[in-house]
């Protein structure tokens, strides 16, 4: 079913107090916010995305999991690529479907520790498990790593 409208695209920055919008059924609803390239920056997204998908009216069982999906991928951008990282999420109610968008500056490849298999590597298993579809695009100085999941 194609859209009827596109309803809102907002963008925030750090430390920004607008609050989300819910989004009418036929509707397409983004929010995009810019973060800080440092640890802090995994719980930041996640008080983000609570924000966001509250007001939007996500049921609570469905905002856990996809904060599990956001912190990972968020994670995942701080330690592994260079700045600057943005989190994007879109909301299709028409669809029943979220999806994230981290984009980051590409592979920070020099930057590479090596990891104990015990501590690492177990996010991509828990994006595999709760998203319908997800996956990764690149260009030189630029990659999206993305998920969609089910709401």
């Amino acid at each position: 079913m194609a859209l009827k409208q596109f309803e809102m695209i907002e963008v925030a920055h750090e430390g920004s107090h607008t609050p989300p919008r819910p989004p009418q059924a036929t509707s397409l609803f983004t929010r995009t916010h810019f973060l800080d390239h440092q640890e802090t920056s995994p719980g930041m997204a996640r008080r983000i995305t609570t924000e966001c998908l509250t007001a939007w009216g996500v049921p609570r069982e469905s905002i856990d999991d996809v904060l599990l999906v956001v912190s990972e991928l968020v994670t995942n951008a701080i330690q592994h690529a260079r700045p600057t990282t943005v989190l994007c999420l879109t909301l299709n109610p028409s669809r029943s479907l979220l999806r994230i968008d981290v984009m980051d500056g590409g592979c920070a490849c020099d930057e590479q520790p090596t990891a104990d298999p015990d501590e690492h590597g177990r996010g991509h298993m828990i994006i595999e498990q709760l998203c319908r579809d997800h996956g990764t695009w690149a260009a030189a100085g630029f990659a999206n790593n993305w998920a969609e999941l089910p709401i």
